[in-house]
C-alpha cells in the first residue's frame, strides 16, 4: 500500500534526500506554501535518487523542506493526485523537464471536484430563506449532477454522443463547455452551454485533451498519440454541429481549457 511521506520544516534535508535514494522511479511534489498557480509541481525521481531537485543549493543552505517549499512524496501518482485535490483543490502541474509524459488521472480530480461543488451548493440550500431561492439552489444541484432541465435541454441537442455514436441516455453525461467552476449561475443552466458525450470522451473534452474548432471539426491535444486516439476509437473525421448560442462556450473551452 503506497504511503505518503511529507517534508516540511525541517533541520536539514537528509531525510528527503535519503527518501529519494531509496525510491527510485518514485515522484515528489514540489508544493509551495504560498500556493501559487504553478503548484504544487510533480517530479520524477530517476535512479540513485538524481532527477530535479536532487542536490542542495551550493551554497549548503536548506533548498527543499524549509523556507517557502516543501515535499511530499510517494511511488504512486494517484495518491499524489488524490492529496493535491483534497488539500489545495489543485491539479497537479508536470515539471516540464522530467514529467513530459505525464497526463492526469481525470477520475480523481473530476470526482473530487463535484463533491467540492455538491457541497457547496448543499451548504447555500440549507442556508436559503425562500422558496425562490431553495428552486433556484436545487436547479443549480441538478445542473452540476447533469440532471434535471440542464440534461433534458441537452439531450434534446444531441440524442448521442458525436464522437462515438453512443446513443443510450445512461451511459450519457452531459458536459458543460465551459467548465462549472468558471461559470455564474446564467452558464451554469444554459443548455448551450452543454454536450452530450460518452464517459471517455467526457474525460477527454473536461481535461482539455480534445477541443472543436468553430467549424466543428475535432482537434486533440499533441499529448494524445495517434496510437491511442485509434484505441479510443477517435477517427479525426468527427464533426460537431456547433450552435451560434454555444459558440462563445467552445471558444472559452479553445483559448482556457485546451492543452495544444
Amino acid at each position: 500500500m503506497p504511503t505518503l511521506e511529507i517534508f516540511i520544516d525541517m533541520p536539514d534535508d537528509e531525510e528527503y534526500f535519503t527518501w529519494r535514494k531509496n525510491n527510485s522511479g518514485g515522484y515528489v511534489l514540489n508544493i509551495k506554501k504560498s500556493h501559487v498557480d504553478d503548484y504544487p509541481m510533480i517530479h520524477r525521481v530517476k535512479e540513485n535518487g538524481t532527477g530535479c531537485m536532487s542536490t542542495k543549493k551550493k551554497d549548503g543552505t536548506s533548498a527543499y523542506t524549509t523556507n517557502g517549499y516543501y515535499k511530499v512524496c510517494s511511488n504512486s501518482i494517484s495518491e499524489l493526485e488524490a492529496y493535491s485535490w483534497q488539500e489545495h483543490h489543485k491539479a497537479l502541474t508536470p515539471c516540464g523537464t522530467c514529467m513530459k509524459d505525464y497526463i492526469p488521472t481525470f477520475q480523481i480530480a473530476s470526482q473530487q471536484s463535484l463533491e467540492d461543488d455538491l457541497n457547496e451548493l448543499n451548504q447555500n440550500l440549507e442556508k436559503a430563506t425562500t422558496e425562490k431561492d431553495k428552486t433556484q439552489i436545487q436547479r443549480l444541484i441538478n445542473a452540476r449532477r447533469g440532471q434535471g432541465e440542464f440534461r433534458n435541454g441537452v439531450l434534446k441537442r444531441y440524442p448521442q454522443c458525436p464522437i462515438s455514436g453512443v446513443d443510450m441516455p445512461e451511459l450519457l453525461i452531459a458536459s458543460h463547455i465551459k467548465p462549472w467552476r468558471d461559470c455564474n449561475d446564467n452558464e451554469r443552466l444554459d443548455r448551450y452551454n452543454g454536450l452530450m458525450l460518452a464517459p471517455h470522451i467526457d474525460a477527454l473534452f473536461d481535461n482539455g485533451l480534445i477541443t472543436f474548432k468553430e467549424d466543428g471539426n475535432i482537434t486533440p491535444s499533441k499529448r494524445l498519440s495517434k496510437e491511442n486516439l485509434s484505441r479510443l476509437g477517435i477517427t479525426l473525421e468527427e464533426k460537431l454541429e456547433i450552435h451560434p448560442d454555444s459558440e462563445k462556450y467552445f471558444e472559452w473551452h479553445r483559448k482556457n481549457v485546451f492543452k495544444s
